[in-house]
């Protein structure tokens, strides 16, 4: 398996910390540079993927051939209506950020929220390397992607988390287990589907009608969007 490098997106990672359209002060800066620069050390980006056939069952049912992961909803239907097959993979930066986040929650609060933004972006870097190589692999085979989507997103339950894993072996392969709760262990780890198919597919416009978190989000009670 490829191995992909931690880039964290500054901007991203403020607008986990709630700036919206504003400058952070040179403090907050700094300590995010150094947590930039400790990401860079300590983090260990691993990934795994397969590839399944898509049956389905009904107009929301969609089975991953060869797993027990069943997909019922209208957010599968509308990302994998055209296609064929999906992508099952799962992504972690390692535990080693894990125990510097711990560490810092009791020693450096501040720090560990800043530290924790940027492993946040980290993690999604590393997702999104791993959806650029395999766009470029199909689109070589006259084949397309659909956005990247994750157990919880829309009506996609985070029930499916550990059949998601299991199919992938996601313990033995990159060191990733779930707690009773669902709750990654590395916690700083994602679990994304991605429908294949055999014409360009649309754009989902991300939005917070589609979202699990709009009744709690922090960004909207700002009078913002994560997307911002």
């Amino acid at each position: 398996m490829k191995q992909y490098q931690v880039r964290v997106s500054r901007e991203e990672a403020l607008r986990y910390l709630g700036y919206h359209g504003t400058a952070a002060d040179p403090v907050v800066t700094g300590q995010l540079e150094e947590a930039v620069a400790l990401l860079e050390r300590i983090a260990v980006p691993a990934c795994t993927h397969t590839i399944c056939e898509l049956v389905r069952e009904s107009a929301e049912t969609f089975r991953l051939k060869g797993t027990s992961v069943l997909l019922r909803g209208e957010t599968a239907r509308s990302f994998l209506e055209e296609c064929h097959s999906c992508v099952m993979m799962a992504v972690t930066i390692g535990r080693g950020v894990d125990a510097e986040l711990r560490r810092r929650q009791i020693t450096d609060m501040a720090g560990a929220v800043i530290l924790d933004s940027c492993a946040s972006s980290a993690v999604e870097s590393v997702c999104e390397q791993l959806q650029a190589d395999l766009e470029k692999n199909y689109q070589t085979q006259g084949m397309y992607l659909t956005d990247r989507f994750s157990p919880g997103y829309g009506d996609l339950p985070l029930s499916l988390q550990p059949e998601i894993c299991r199919a992938l072996s996601a313990e033995k392969r990159i060191g990733l287990s779930l707690t009773g709760g669902m709750l990654m262990m590395p916690t700083k780890s994602v679990t994304a589907l991605i429908g294949i198919a055999d014409r360009p597919q649309p754009k989902k416009l991300s939005g917070c009608s589609r979202c699990q978190m709009k009744e709690s989000c922090n960004y909207r009670k700002a009078g913002a969007t994560c997307a911002e």
